[in-house]
């Protein structure tokens, strides 16, 4: 570990306190890879090693969550296996797309997404009538795909944006809705790692520290999640969008 002895203790630690607070914000609604990204871009390191590092980060943290919600029988895996599939095509499709899109028209993108996430968040809708999941699987599928396209397309915010859209079209409970986000989100972001691994983008001597803090904070922020329920989930919700209308509406205008 003499790579890790090479950074300064500092920084170490700012950026593992970074990925607690990330893991433990995305296991209760989404997000957190926003937080972790901004900074890493803040700290000089190459784009392309800082969204390597963001996802292998985000991965270990969104499995320890998962492992969480799982053994509270919090995830709905009819849906997972129900969309699975197609979200995997769309998210395919949507990085595909992407290769022939400005970077102008990406942040359009991005910024257009959050507003519309914040509007259908803030939708006055009785979260008592919430909670049965009585969806049917073509609902799903139509709902959910193109949230998956979004997430190949440009990726910020998609477990966040998953765990509303469930909400309010599939009539999940704000809890369940965030639970079965993680499955669906860490399958379409499974094969951008394993790119970044093979390629060696990854910045290991903050990603090692950075894994660890994540994944504590996937375990609390899933812990607490199920603790305290659905208004809970939904709280952070809404300051996890708004955080995100300001940063990318901040980055937008600097562009």
């Amino acid at each position: 570990m003499e790579f890790l002895l090479e950074q300064p203790l500092y920084l170490v630690i700012l950026f593992s306190c970074i990925a607690l607070v990330a893991g433990y914000v995305d296991a209760i609604a989404g997000g957190g890879g926003t937080i972790q990204v901004t900074t890493l871009l803040l700290s000089g390191i190459p784009p392309i090693s800082v969204l390597a590092t963001n996802k292998i980060v985000s991965m270990v943290g969104t499995l320890m969550a998962i492992t969480k919600y799982a053994f509270s029988k919090k995830i709905r895996w009819k849906l997972v296996l129900v969309c699975l599939l197609p979200c995997l095509v769309a998210a395919y499709f949507g990085s595909q797309f992407a290769i022939y899109l400005s970077s102008g028209w990406l942040q359009v993108i991005i910024l257009l997404s959050v507003v519309a996430a914040l509007i259908v968040t803030l939708w006055s809708n009785n979260s008592s009538n919430c909670g049965n999941a009585a969806y049917s699987s073509k609902k799903a599928i139509w709902v959910l795909t193109p949230i998956a396209f979004y997430d190949g397309v440009a990726g910020p915010g998609t477990g966040t944006y998953l765990t509303i859209f469930k909400h309010h079209f599939l009539n999940f409970s704000y809890i369940n809705a965030s639970a079965t986000a993680k499955p669906l989100n860490l399958a379409t972001n499974f094969a951008a790692t394993v790119a970044f691994l093979t390629a060696g983008k990854v910045f290991w001597p903050l990603a090692v520290p950075m894994i660890f803090a994540n994944a504590i904070g996937g375990w609390l922020g899933s812990h607490y999640a199920i603790k305290y329920g659905s208004g809970f989930v939904k709280k952070v919700l809404v300051w996890v969008v708004v955080a995100m209308l300001f940063l990318n509406l901040l980055k937008f205008l600097l562009s």
